[in-house]
C-alpha cells in the first residue's frame, strides 16, 4: 500500500469518490431470539446503525474551508461521534494539526495522514478533495453538528439495547446485574446528551448599566418609519386587494435602495419572495411589469445592481410543494437564504405554506415559530402575507384570520380598498395602515395601481378628504417631500 504523496495524488477525479467500501458503518449484531420460551423476542433481524455521511463530510469540509469551524465542532463532538472510521481518522488528524498550531488545508491534512500511514485508508487525496464539494458558502455548522450528534446518540442507544437483549437472553448474568449495567451505560449516555445541550455560560440577568451600555442611539430601520430592522412583519388584506403587487413593489425598492412612498430606505437589501398563492405565470408577469413600469429614479438605481444576484423568487413552478411544517423544506430555505445573503424574506401567503387548523392558537404558534426560526438561522427579516377574517371588530390588525398571528408581528401593513363599489379596479383607491413596535405608527398611505406603458406603477395620491398627511414622527420634512429618494452608497 502506497502512503507517499506525489503531484499525481492531487489531480481531481471526474466525480466525487465514495468512502472506502470497507469503511461503511457496521450493522448491529443479531440479538438472540428465545423461541423455546413462552415470551418470544422477535428481534432477530439485523438493523443498520444510524449515520449521515453527508453531514459528516460537510463538517469536515467546513474545517478545510475555515479552520475557525473546528473549535465549534470540538465543543460538542468527539472523534467517536463520526460513524465512518475514515472520518474519525480525518477528524483526529485535523485535531492534531490544530493542537500543534498548524493550519488545516488539503496539503497539510494529506501530509499528516500520510505521515501516520492513513492516507490510503481514508480514500486518498481524491476523497479529501471531495469533502468541500457542494458545500454552501455559509455552511450551517450548528445544524450539521446536531445531525451528527443525534446519529451518534442513536448508535449508542442501539448498542445499549443490544447489550440488554443479549445479556438477558444468554442468561450468563442475573437480571439484576444486567439492569445495573444498563443503567450505568444509560447514565453515561445521558451525560453525553447534556453535553450536547449544555447551558449558555452568559448570566441570566444583567444589571441596569450593563444592560443599557450597548443601547442603540436611534432606531434601525429597513424602511424608515414603516419597517424596523430585524422585526417580524405581517402584511394583511382581503382577497383582491393586490397584496402581492404591493410586496413586489416594496421588494424592487428595497433592492434599488430607493425611497418607497416617500419613506427612506437607508441601504439596499437582498430580497427573497416565496410566492405560493398565485399561478407562477401571474407572479412572473406582475414582477416583470413592476420593474418595467418603475419610475426612472428607481430604474437608474436598479441598473447599478444585478437583479439576478439581488432579487430571488420561488413559486410553484420551481417547487410544487413547500411547507413550514417539513424539516427538510425549512433546512433548504435556511441554507439557500444564507448562501445568497438574503436579508428580507416575504412569504405569500401564509395559509398556502402549511396544513392544519389556523383557528387553533397552539398549532398556529408552532408554524409561526418555524417562520421566526428561519429568520433567526438565516439572519434575515421575515414577513408573512395573510388574509383578513370576515369580522369588522377592532383594528385591521385585530382582524387577522386565525389565532395568535397578530401577536407575532413586530411591524404590520393593513391593506384595504377604500372604494370597493367602484366597478373598474383601475380606479380603486387603496389604503395602507401601519403598525410598528419600534415607534409611533406612520400616517396611512393612499395609492392607485397605474399602467405605465407595458408596466405597472404604484402612484401615491392624497387622502380622500384631501387633508395634508404630516411627515412621519421624528423625521425632517426634507426626507419625505421627494418621491423616490435614492439611497446613497
Amino acid at each position: 500500500m502506497k502512503d507517499d504523496l506525489n503531484f499525481d495524488d492531487f489531480v481531481m477525479p471526474n466525480k466525487s469518490p465514495e468512502p472506502p467500501p470497507e469503511e461503511k458503518p457496521a450493522k448491529a449484531e443479531k440479538s438472540v431470539s428465545v423461541v423455546d420460551k413462552p415470551l418470544v423476542l422477535a428481534v432477530a433481524q439485523e438493523y443498520t446503525l444510524p449515520y449521515n455521511v453527508s453531514a459528516e463530510k460537510l463538517l469536515l469540509g467546513s474545517v478545510l474551508l475555515d479552520n475557525k469551524s473546528l473549535p465549534e465542532i470540538q465543543a460538542t463532538l468527539e472523534v467517536e461521534d463520526f460513524a465512518l472510521d475514515s472520518h474519525q481518522r480525518i477528524f483526529q488528524r485535523m485535531t492534531d494539526l490544530a493542537a500543534s498550531n498548524r493550519g488545516i488545508d488539503l496539503v497539510t491534512l494529506a501530509n499528516e495522514l500520510s505521515r501516520c500511514k492513513e492516507i490510503q485508508t481514508v480514500g486518498g487525496v481524491a476523497y479529501l478533495s471531495s469533502l468541500t464539494e457542494g458545500l454552501p458558502r455559509r455552511p450551517v455548522i450548528e445544524e450539521y453538528i446536531r445531525i451528527v450528534a443525534d446519529k451518534s446518540i442513536g448508535r449508542q442507544l442501539m448498542h445499549i439495547g443490544n447489550n440488554a437483549i443479549q445479556w438477558t437472553a444468554d442468561q450468563s448474568e442475573t437480571s439484576v446485574w444486567t439492569l445495573d449495567a444498563i443503567q450505568r451505560q444509560m447514565t453515561e449516555l445521558t451525560e453525553r446528551v447534556r453535553a450536547f445541550q449544555k447551558r449558555p455560560t452568559e448570566p441570566f440577568f444583567l444589571g441596569y448599566r450593563s444592560f443599557v451600555s450597548s443601547a442603540p442611539e436611534e432606531i434601525a430601520w429597513t424602511v424608515e418609519g414603516l419597517i424596523q430592522a430585524e422585526g417580524n412583519g405581517l402584511i394583511l388584506g382581503d382577497s383582491g386587494t393586490s397584496k402581492s403587487v404591493l410586496i413586489f413593489d416594496l421588494a424592487i425598492h428595497l433592492v434599488a435602495g430607493v425611497s418607497w412612498f416617500q419613506h427612506k430606505i437607508p441601504e439596499r437589501k437582498r430580497v427573497g419572495l416565496v410566492a405560493r398563492e398565485d399561478a407562477p405565470g401571474l407572479s412572473q408577469s406582475r414582477l416583470k411589469r413592476l420593474v418595467e413600469g418603475a419610475p426612472e429614479s428607481v430604474k437608474m438605481f436598479l441598473e447599478c445592481v444585478d437583479l439576478e444576484d439581488w432579487l430571488y423568487t420561488n413559486t410553484r413552478a420551481q417547487r410544487e410543494t413547500w411547507s413550514l411544517q417539513k424539516e427538510t423544506d425549512i433546512q433548504d430555505i435556511i441554507e439557500s437564504s444564507k448562501e445568497r445573503g438574503i436579508q428580507v424574506l416575504f412569504f405569500d401567503v401564509f395559509r398556502e405554506l402549511w396544513e392544519g387548523n389556523e383557528n387553533d392558537n397552539q398549532e398556529t404558534a408552532k408554524v409561526l415559530a418555524q417562520a421566526k426560526r428561519i429568520g433567526r438561522e438565516a439572519n434575515c427579516q421575515v414577513a408573512i402575507v395573510h388574509h383578513l377574517s370576515k369580522s369588522d371588530k377592532g383594528t385591521i390588525f385585530d382582524r387577522a384570520r386565525g389565532g395568535g398571528i397578530n401577536g407575532w408581528k413586530e411591524w404590520g401593513f393593513g391593506l384595504t380598498v377604500e372604494n370597493p363599489d367602484e366597478p373598474d379596479p383601475k380606479n380603486w383607491l387603496r389604503k395602507i395602515q401601519f403598525h410598528s413596535k419600534a415607534d409611533a405608527a406612520s400616517p396611512p398611505i393612499f395609492y392607485r395601481i397605474e399602467s405605465a406603458g407595458d408596466g405597472l406603477r404604484l402612484e401615491q395620491v392624497d387622502s380622500p378628504t384631501g387633508q395634508y398627511t404630516p411627515p412621519p414622527k421624528g423625521k425632517k420634512k426634507s426626507q419625505v417631500t421627494q418621491q423616490n429618494m435614492p439611497y446613497q452608497d
